[in-house]
């Protein structure tokens, strides 16, 4: 596998984390910080919120200090009859570090930090500078965007096709504009409710596609240095 489709595969599961809990801890936030007053209705849950378009998703998005949460990933391959299993955890402390750690079936740690990422699996430690890659820093960029709720470069780069539906859920798709960038992804759909992420699924040209569900979310979660220096780290040998 070539170091760009590697360094993509790896970004696209550390960014999803990232995005779904900027998503859930946007809400969070703007939930506890009005005072229940005695008398007044209780504040809709994440779920019962209506989100009738992009630009009221973007502008809840807010900056959180982190998060903690297990994963459940389903890679789809189109030579193989079914797809690969992974899980583990998936962590954030702002402004720039993320983790996913798999558990299963193998054993596996990727480290984002600022603009480096490093992988450390059961072939060995790799660096990677994402400055040295653009295809892989504009997807990575692509989900920092999304993070600051910044609409204008969101829409320089994909075509952005939001659907909302009823009973309060709703559809994101971003489709590459870029030529190089839509050499390795073909879309990429993001299915909630409320301010909740449920789903995220990048499909690639290829008719690959990875699908991430998540569980046991943790939110605004606070990592003193020692925890930081513990958790956002690669294994030692």
């Amino acid at each position: 596998m070539s170091s760009t489709r590697l360094a993509l595969r790896a970004c696209g599961a550390l960014a999803v984390g990232a995005l779904l809990a900027s998503l859930l801890t946007a809400h969070t936030q703007i939930t506890h910080a009005q005072p229940k007053r005695v008398g007044a209705p209780p504040t809709p849950a994440t779920s019962e919120v209506h989100v009738t378009s992009l630009d009221q998703l973007l502008t809840r998005l807010a900056g959180l200090s982190g998060m903690r949460a297990r994963y459940q990933e389903e890679k789809h391959i189109a030579l193989l009859k079914r797809p690969l299993h992974s899980e583990g955890i998936i962590a954030f402390a702002a402004p720039n570090l993320l983790l996913r750690r798999a558990e299963k079936p193998e054993p596996s740690t990727l480290l984002l930090e600022g603009s480096v990422l490093r992988i450390a699996d059961g072939s060995g430690t790799r660096r990677i500078d994402l400055q040295e890659n653009s295809v892989v820093r504009h997807f990575v960029m692509t989900f920092l965007y999304v993070l600051s709720g910044d609409r204008a470069s969101l829409d320089r780069l994909y075509t952005l096709a939001f659907q909302s539906t009823p009973s309060g859920g709703w559809q994101l798709v971003l489709t590459p504009k870029a030529p190089d960038l839509a050499r390795i992804i073909k879309r990429a759909t993001l299915l909630g409710r409320g301010f909740v992420v449920e789903q995220m699924t990048i499909e690639e040209p290829t008719g690959d596609s990875t699908v991430l569900r998540f569980l046991d979310v943790k939110l605004d979660q606070h990592y003193d240095e020692a925890e930081r220096a513990r958790l956002f780290r690669l294994p030692t040998k």
